[in-house]
């Protein structure tokens, strides 16, 4: 047969899916021409997207496509095959040896990159990560990622804190330790503590009681009684009986510890019976108390009365009733009280004015003064002192007289006397004290509310409010909380976001930081970044599956899988318990073989003697020394038989007679049949068989790739010209031929070309 001349006219398709013969691998794979192909070296080449990833590149799609080319590679371009780096040499083939060894870091299996953007071993592998002063740096899809520690970094991780900083967490407060919140030395709160609160000046401590508790110190006189307020003891209410509990479990002020006299405004003597420090009755005297207010007095004050002298003249003495007791001033006609007056009007006795009415005396209402002129009842008792308006209001001779205090000073009562004292505050400031808030009422610091929860009380030009600090931030549940401007802001964490505080902020994050967790098909892993999102999948290395989703997910191993040491081939780990075990050392001359996962101890060599095999459109055969040698195949290798394809076209005959022609072509083998009704066209190159020009026969078809195709007509008359191709000439209306047209006779005798002539 003639080779040189045969030449088949094929479209230019891909078999499994329309492709663009204007890309190549210097377009770059991104999300704009996703799912967009090319034909390359018989292959299909897919824009994919990475898997957990947000980056895309071409990837083999493991699809053949037929070109009109075969073109190995471009020089410069990259791959990567194996875990190194190969490069396509000037003469457009890849090298048998890598140009750059990436060792056990690896590269990115089957991506090929152009000259312009040539590939790169991974810089890091999985689960690698490091400090560089204060900045940690993690692997994540074998590249470095860099993140600023605010606390500082330590070896392979950021710090949790300051030293010696501390902070409120789930009733227990916490101190930092190299870094960590020591787990060993927590301090249990009783009452709790802030939750989220953390500083460094020791602010953080424990609540001293249970929010409005109550206590007091017992019967001292005075007793305080104090309540929880915002976790701190405040006071509460000073008892000048001491104090005790009440029914409903908390304290009160007594009401007495002795029994009380006083007098009620008939001047009766009234006595308050004071049982286990209650007022429990009362019991009036017709007589006013005695001056101690201890017992009752004698008499009524108020009253007077004439008591006889007994010498017989008539007269005595003249007495009334005073702080209970009967005092004696003078003389008196003992059938005329008022001559006791001396003709006036209104007399004072001790201080205590007397009239005249019904020749009887009557003390002023109120125990009063007569005026200054003896006319009559003055509105006050002498030396009686009051306050008003801040200044002193003092009885002398029957009618207040006022007294300024000044500037700085009011007045006050004091024991029964009022007197100007010194302000403390000035009415209306607020102040903040122990985490509450105090208003100055009548120039002296009054409790007004206490600041709760994590409220802090903040004081702002002489007023005070319950707000928060700016940059105090906690977690209320599933609540972010973090103060703005002195207020809280509250942010609520859901689709299963959690809460968590970093930097004085709490917010709603993915993660925490240093979780992991698997990828949906266990082959990656994904850990969490410092702000609390997923990074990128991270594949697991060496034949490694991805287990745990608690937020400490690793990627581990299957016992009985091993991996090859990157530099020493005669090394081989084996795997147990999940983990890659110390290197052991493969036996004999024998080295490690395989890739990571399924590697095995095998003898040193590449391949059986005299086995073939195809690789892209090169045809390896192993020699007698069990090393491959390659040879370029012009047209292609035939992978299902281990061979180059040719442009060489058979003619094959059965009983002398033309039954099929066959020929390799770009990679495929193509029939063209004569008694088989499958197949579709019927010409072939007239160099292949010069004889006889014309043919008749029945069922003439072409097979290609295995594809039937509809039948053809029964009978047809072929011509063919010296190098055209044989076609099809005429069709015989009446399903016969003889042996160079159609004759309408039954025998259908083609003329045949002998062998030597094709």
């Amino acid at each position: 047969m003639k080779k040189n001349h045969l030449w088949f006219i094929l479209a230019l398709s891909c078999l499994v899916s329309s492709c663009d013969s204007a890309l190549t691998f210097d377009v770059q794979c991104n999300k704009d021409n996703k799912d967009d192909s090319f034909c390359y070296n018989n292959k299909i080449y897919k824009c994919t997207q990475n898997d957990n990833d947000s980056e895309y590149s071409w990837k083999d799609s493991g699809k053949e496509c037929i070109e009109t080319t075969v073109v190995t590679c471009n020089e410069g371009e990259t791959k990567c095959s194996g875990g190194n780096i190969f490069t396509c040499d000037a003469d457009g083939n890849w090298g048998e040896t890598p140009t750059t060894e990436c060792g056990e870091l690896g590269c990115s299996e089957e991506t090929i990159q152009p000259a312009s953007m040539p590939l790169q071993c991974y810089a890091c592998g999985s689960d690698e990560s490091k400090c560089e002063g204060d900045k940690l740096k993690t692997c994540v899809n074998h590249t470095w990622v860099e993140n600023t520690c605010e606390y500082g970094c330590n070896a392979d991780q950021c710090n949790e804190c300051k030293p010696n900083e501390t902070k409120c967490e789930d009733g227990y407060i916490y101190t930092c330790t190299d870094g960590k919140w020591d787990e060993t030395g927590k301090n249990k709160c009783e009452f709790g503590c802030i939750n989220g609160l953390r500083a460094d000046d020791g602010s953080v401590s424990c609540n001293e009681c249970q929010e409005n508790d109550m206590s007091c110190n017992g019967d001292a006189q005075p007793a305080t009684i104090k309540k929880c307020m915002g976790n701190r003891w405040r006071d509460f209410e000073i008892c000048e009986f001491g104090c005790a509990k009440a029914d409903d479990n908390n304290y009160q002020c007594n009401d007495c510890n002795k029994d009380d006299y006083s007098n009620n405004p008939q001047n009766f003597c009234i006595k308050k019976v004071c049982t286990n420090h209650k007022y429990e009755k009362e019991e009036t005297f017709e007589v006013s108390c005695n001056e101690e207010r201890t017992d009752k007095g004698e008499c009524l004050n108020g009253s007077a009365q004439c008591v006889d002298s007994g010498n017989g003249n008539g007269n005595g003495t003249f007495q009334f009733c005073l702080n209970g007791k009967w005092n004696n001033f003078g003389s008196c006609d003992s059938n005329n009280e008022c001559s006791s007056l001396n003709g006036k009007t209104c007399a004072d006795f001790n201080s205590v004015g007397y009239t005249c009415n019904d020749q009887k005396l009557k003390a002023c209402p109120n125990n009063a003064s007569c005026k200054s002129d003896g006319s009559g009842c003055a509105t006050c008792t002498n030396g009686a002192t009051k306050c008003e308006d801040g200044n002193i209001l003092e009885c002398k001779n029957g009618e207040y007289q006022t007294t300024a205090c000044g500037t700085g000073k009011h007045c006050e009562v004091l024991n029964g006397k009022a007197k100007c004292v010194a302000h403390i505050c000035e009415n209306g400031q607020q102040k903040c004290e122990n985490n509450a808030i105090y208003e100055c009422q009548n120039y002296q610091w009054k409790l007004k509310s206490a600041c709760t929860g994590n409220d802090k009380c903040i004081e702002n030009n002489n007023t005070a409010s319950c707000g928060c600090t700016s940059g105090n931030a906690y977690c209320d549940g599933s609540t972010a909380k973090t103060c703005v401007n002195g207020k809280w802001k509250n942010t609520s964490c859901s689709n299963g976001k959690i809460c968590t505080v970093n930097a004085n902020e709490a917010k709603c994050v993915d993660c925490t930081a240093g979780q992991t967790k698997c990828s949906e098909d266990n082959k990656s892993i994904r850990s969490c970044t410092n702000g609390g999102s997923w990074a990128a999948a991270n594949s697991c290395s060496d034949g490694m599956t991805c287990t745990g989703n608690d937020g400490n997910a690793t990627c581990v191993c299957t016992d009985g899988q091993a991996k090859c040491d990157g530099s020493d081939k005669t090394k081989i780990y084996k795997c147990k318990d999940g983990k890659y075990g110390a290197a052991e050392t493969c036996d004999g001359k024998k080295q490690c073989k395989g890739v990571a996962g399924s590697a095995v101890c095998a003898n040193d060599t590449e391949c059986e003697s005299g086995t073939k095999q195809c690789d892209g459109n090169k045809l390896k055969t192993c020699k007698p020394n069990g090393k491959w040698e390659s040879q370029t195949c012009e047209k292609g290798c035939k992978k299902e038989e281990n061979r180059c394809f040719s442009p060489v076209v058979q003619c094959n005959y059965i009983n002398n007679k033309l039954n099929s022609i066959t020929f390799d072509y770009n990679s495929k083998t193509y029939s063209m049949c004569i008694n088989n009704s499958k197949c579709k066209e019927i010409s072939f190159f007239c160099s292949t068989c010069e004889k006889p020009t014309q043919i008749c026969h029945s069922n003439i078809s072409l097979i290609s790739q295995n594809s039937s195709i509809s039948s053809s007509p029964k009978a047809f008359t072929f011509s063919c010209q010296k190098d055209s191709f044989f076609s099809v000439s005429t069709q015989c209306q009446n399903n016969h031929c003889d042996d160079t047209q159609c004759d309408g006779t039954d025998d259908i005798t083609p003329i045949i070309p002998s062998e030597e002539n094709s």
